[in-house]
Protein backbone atom coordinates (compact mmCIF):
# COMPACT_ATOMS: atom_id res chain seq x y z
CA UNK A 1 0.00 0.00 0.00
CA UNK A 2 1.62 3.06 -0.93
CA UNK A 3 1.39 6.13 1.82
CA UNK A 4 0.56 9.59 1.33
CA UNK A 5 1.88 12.51 2.94
CA UNK A 6 0.89 16.20 3.60
CA UNK A 7 3.38 18.50 4.64
CA UNK A 8 1.93 22.01 5.52
CA UNK A 9 4.60 24.89 5.97
CA UNK A 10 4.68 28.46 5.39
CA UNK A 11 6.87 30.40 3.72
CA UNK A 12 6.99 34.19 3.82
CA UNK A 13 3.69 34.54 4.79
CA UNK A 14 2.25 31.97 2.35
CA UNK A 15 0.63 28.95 2.61
CA UNK A 16 1.96 25.82 1.19
CA UNK A 17 0.52 22.13 0.92
CA UNK A 18 2.92 19.45 -0.69
CA UNK A 19 2.36 16.03 -1.56
CA UNK A 20 4.54 13.34 -1.30
CA UNK A 21 3.68 9.79 -2.18
CA UNK A 22 5.24 6.73 -2.63
CA UNK A 23 8.93 5.59 -0.83
CA UNK A 24 9.44 8.96 0.10
CA UNK A 25 6.40 9.39 2.12
CA UNK A 26 7.81 6.28 3.81
CA UNK A 27 10.94 7.68 4.53
CA UNK A 28 9.40 10.77 5.34
CA UNK A 29 7.28 8.72 8.02
CA UNK A 30 9.84 7.26 9.57
CA UNK A 31 11.59 10.59 10.29
CA UNK A 32 14.24 10.63 6.99
CA UNK A 33 13.25 14.07 5.76
CA UNK A 34 14.55 17.30 7.54
CA UNK A 35 13.53 19.71 5.65
CA UNK A 36 9.93 20.13 3.70
CA UNK A 37 10.02 19.39 0.30
CA UNK A 38 9.18 22.96 -1.73
CA UNK A 39 7.59 22.57 -5.15
CA UNK A 40 6.59 25.43 -7.35
CA UNK A 41 4.90 25.36 -10.92
CA UNK A 42 5.87 28.51 -13.15
CA UNK A 43 3.57 30.59 -15.12
CA UNK A 44 2.18 30.61 -17.43
CA UNK A 45 -0.02 27.54 -17.23
CA UNK A 46 -1.60 26.75 -20.32
CA UNK A 47 -4.80 24.53 -21.24
CA UNK A 48 -4.58 21.54 -23.16
CA UNK A 49 -6.76 19.70 -24.60
CA UNK A 50 -7.47 15.76 -25.12
CA UNK A 51 -10.15 13.57 -26.13
CA UNK A 52 -13.10 14.65 -22.90
CA UNK A 53 -11.33 16.84 -21.30
CA UNK A 54 -8.89 19.80 -20.51
CA UNK A 55 -5.13 19.35 -18.78
CA UNK A 56 -3.52 22.67 -17.35
CA UNK A 57 -0.23 22.32 -17.21
CA UNK A 58 2.81 24.63 -16.10
CA UNK A 59 5.88 26.21 -18.04
CA UNK A 60 7.68 22.96 -17.60
CA UNK A 61 4.80 21.11 -18.86
CA UNK A 62 3.70 19.29 -15.36
CA UNK A 63 0.10 18.27 -15.56
CA UNK A 64 -1.41 20.21 -12.60
CA UNK A 65 -5.11 19.36 -13.40
CA UNK A 66 -7.17 17.74 -15.31
CA UNK A 67 -10.99 18.88 -15.89
CA UNK A 68 -13.21 15.85 -17.41
CA UNK A 69 -16.81 17.00 -19.82
CA UNK A 70 -18.54 15.56 -22.56
CA UNK A 71 -20.13 16.65 -25.61
CA UNK A 72 -23.47 17.24 -24.07
CA UNK A 73 -25.31 16.98 -20.51
CA UNK A 74 -25.79 13.19 -19.72
CA UNK A 75 -26.65 14.09 -16.00
CA UNK A 76 -26.94 16.62 -13.46
CA UNK A 77 -23.52 15.25 -12.27
CA UNK A 78 -21.46 15.82 -15.94
CA UNK A 79 -19.89 18.98 -17.37
CA UNK A 80 -20.11 19.80 -20.68
CA UNK A 81 -16.78 20.57 -23.19
CA UNK A 82 -17.73 24.04 -22.16
CA UNK A 83 -17.67 23.88 -18.55
CA UNK A 84 -15.02 22.02 -18.04
CA UNK A 85 -12.99 24.58 -20.82
CA UNK A 86 -14.32 27.86 -18.44
CA UNK A 87 -12.95 25.54 -15.29
CA UNK A 88 -9.49 24.87 -16.83
CA UNK A 89 -9.29 28.13 -18.23
CA UNK A 90 -9.92 29.74 -14.13
CA UNK A 91 -7.65 27.38 -12.99
CA UNK A 92 -4.92 28.24 -15.50
CA UNK A 93 -5.23 32.33 -14.76
CA UNK A 94 -4.69 31.40 -10.81
CA UNK A 95 -1.03 32.41 -11.21
CA UNK A 96 -1.52 35.91 -12.51
CA UNK A 97 -4.68 36.57 -10.21
CA UNK A 98 -2.59 35.57 -7.04
CA UNK A 99 0.20 37.70 -8.18
CA UNK A 100 -1.95 40.88 -8.40
CA UNK A 101 -3.25 40.28 -4.99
Amino acid sequence: MAATLFILGSAGGNSEKTVISGALAQQAGEGNLSQPVARQFPPPWIIEQFPGGYKVKDAQGLPLAYVYGRGRRADANTLTMDEARGIASNIAKLPNFLASQ
